[in-house]
């Protein structure tokens, strides 16, 4: 004679096969989720540069003007730029690495995706400091990188992901050199 199963037993497979059922659908949503918001990414290099001779009656020297243009390639996600820290590097005559830092560097607005933004930046080389760090030191002595760090967060619509800090530093170019260098400049990450 053959029983019915019990209720009981019935219903503890149904609870098990619910159960498994709801991990993997919520394993599913995780992983479209962490997709979606993902970092996108963004590439910089420098699109145009100029110097200039400065005469005044204070201190003389030479004006450093450069774009830096951030290129998002992401076709989903917006860049909202936190903060932007922007040095200049060279090669001292004492063989160490020095920095300038630019002050009053604005980060550009909110960047939607697929687009560049560029920020124009100016540094000031006095005459002392361009014959004391460059002077006497043959070709390519006036060779300069770029250094970038900033923070940002992408934006999804209207969900932000959380802050990322991004490095990068530009290929060193002579800036000061009475032939323009070729363009763009490259910057690849820190």
């Amino acid at each position: 004679m053959a029983y019915a199963s019990s209720p009981r037993r019935c219903s503890t497979k149904r609870y098990i096969l619910a159960a498994l059922v709801g991990t993997v659908v919520f394993a599913i949503v995780v992983m479209a989720v962490s997709a979606v918001l993902s970092p996108g990414e963004v590439h910089f290099s420098i699109t145009d540069t100029s110097s200039m001779h400065i005469v005044s009656t204070t201190a003389g020297g030479k004006e450093l003007n450069l774009t830096l243009t951030a290129n998002n390639t992401s076709h989903r996600a917006g860049v909202n730029y936190r903060s932007v820290i922007v040095s200049l590097l060279y090669i001292s005559s004492a063989d160490k690495e020095s920095a300038i830092p630019l002050d009053n560097v604005s980060p550009p607005s909110g960047q939607s995706p697929g687009s560049t933004a560029s920020v124009r930046l100016s540094a000031f080389f006095p005459d002392f400091l361009l014959e004391l760090d460059f002077a006497g030191r043959g070709e390519n002595a006036t060779r300069i990188s770029v250094r970038l760090d900033t923070d940002v967060r992408f934006k999804y619509g209207r969900v932000y992901t959380r802050s990322y800090n991004i490095k990068v530093v530009c290929n060193p170019v002579d800036y000061f050199s009475h032939s323009k260098p070729r363009l763009p400049i490259k910057c690849n990450e820190d």
